[in-house]
């Protein structure tokens, strides 16, 4: 099942989406990055969520996600950090 824009923003709302993904996906299919770095990014954006996941394996973790880590992954989907300052963040917001 595809994910349409709506109301809810982009990507599949309930399953609760992954906009950062999507930009990367959309990234992709416009050529802005080549297929490696497509998949360098998408492999540091699974990396992050799998992390997300297994601290918070619920359905409580999806519903609140962390908006300022969120705010960081689409920086990483963008090309704005790269996935070392990415990890850095993840680690400051844990503190």
């Amino acid at each position: 099942m595809r994910s349409a824009r709506g109301p809810w923003g982009r990507g599949d709302w309930l399953r609760g989406g992954d906009e950062a993904m999507e930009t990367a996906r959309e990234r992709f299919a416009r050529g802005e990055v080549t297929k490696e770095q497509y998949e360098a990014i998408k492999t540091g954006l699974e990396n992050e969520r799998a992390a997300d996941a297994r601290e918070d394996w619920n359905w409580r973790g999806w519903w609140n996600r962390d908006s300022a880590l969120e705010i960081a992954r689409m920086r990483f989907a963008r090309g704005e950090i790269s996935l070392e300052e990415l990890e850095a963040i993840r680690r400051g917001l844990e503190s």
